[in-house]
């Protein structure tokens, strides 16, 4: 997540004004926000609509009167001529006023003299087009392994404080356990190692695959791709001889070694046939030959009935997907994705 940090520590020592954080890690951001600022000696407020504006520690962390509403802590914002950073949860969907536009759009033309920079941090980043040309879209990513394996320690430590925990785990072991935990937000991480830990009390080889349950539980829940267990052999896969040979050959192609070694990775299958000819079960195989996880994406799933959802669903599930690779990511019925 460094990256992420360095980002924002270049957006606001450019003094862009406007920055948008799709996410819905609220208090990761925000934490990833305060330490960019505090390497470059900024301070930072914080506003939502419950507790209005506030300072953040190490200063007095108490609201600012009469900013609870939008209106209201824009003109306050507007008023000030000190360096600071504005971080602005759910604000995005009041943004629809015409009056909070020509904030913003003033804000946007006097912050960077004040070396001002708002951001703004929310679920939805759906901006009206005046305001997205001023505003500048950060990519925030799912935890990476470093960060999956600072969550296990640092939730094991903190179980540890209230009962007798004890761990059993060879390094391929708790390899397997950041790897299976790809794909989760910091939350669901804490919540799911802290699951497997008290089921028993331990952390051990047996965690593995009651880690991968309750993985799939949790993205079954989000409703934009499912976990499956392909639960095949090869040999129950019948003829497409061919196909078997392409993927045997291929077995390793997406691993860290081979790509230190120059081999471009397979860049994927279109399966196409009658119902009940075997494309299920050929798309199970891969994910099983290659020893992989198989996430399944139903497109006709993503569709939603307002402007603009489905495209926000599909980039969800593309990034979900992504934060767990190398994966195998069966696409099922794809001309549903190409319906009128």
């Amino acid at each position: 997540m460094s990256d992420v940090v360095d980002e924002l520590k270049l957006l606001i020592r450019s003094r862009h004004p406007i920055i948008t954080i799709e996410t819905d890690e609220e208090q990761r951001a925000v934490a990833r926000i305060m330490q960019a600022a505090d390497s470059v000696s900024i301070r930072v407020y914080r506003w939502n609509l419950i507790h209005g504006l506030r300072a953040t520690p190490p200063e007095p962390v108490q609201s600012i009167a009469q900013t609870q509403k939008p209106g209201d802590v824009l003109a306050h914002v507007l008023a000030q001529t000190f360096a600071a950073v504005f971080v602005m949860e759910d604000l995005c969907p009041h943004l629809k006023d015409a009056t909070l536009q020509r904030m913003l759009r003033t804000f946007g033309d006097c912050g960077p003299d004040r070396h001002q920079t708002m951001v703004l941090v929310d679920p939805t980043t759906d901006l009206p087009p005046v305001i997205s040309r001023i505003a500048v879209p950060l990519e925030f990513r799912l935890p990476d392994e470093p960060e999956l394996e600072q969550i296990v320690r640092d939730t094991f430590k903190e179980l540890s404080r209230y009962s007798k925990i004890r761990q059993d785990l060879t390094k391929e072991q708790f390899r397997q356990i950041l790897q299976n935990m790809r794909g989760l937000t910091a939350q669901e991480a804490k919540l799911a190692i802290s699951r497997v830990i008290l089921d028993d009390d331990c952390l051990d080889g047996g965690d593995i695959d009651r880690l991968l349950a309750v993985k799939r539980e949790m993205i079954r829940e989000a409703g934009l791709l499912e976990y499956i267990d392909p639960g095949v052999r090869v040999e129950d896969l019948g003829g497409l001889a061919r196909l078997k040979d392409w993927l045997s050959q291929r077995d390793g192609a997406l691993a860290s070694e081979a790509r230190a070694y120059g081999l471009d990775p397979p860049r994927g299958i279109l399966l196409l046939g009658v119902q009940g000819c075997g494309k299920s079960l050929a798309c199970k195989t891969v994910a099983a030959l290659w020893r992989m996880p198989l996430l399944k994406l139903d497109p006709g799933q993503l569709y939603d009935k307002f402007v603009g959802e489905s495209e926000r669903n599909l980039r969800k599930a593309i990034r979900l997907a992504e934060s767990m690779a190398p994966a195998v990511l069966w696409i099922d019925e794809i001309e549903k994705a190409f319906a009128s």
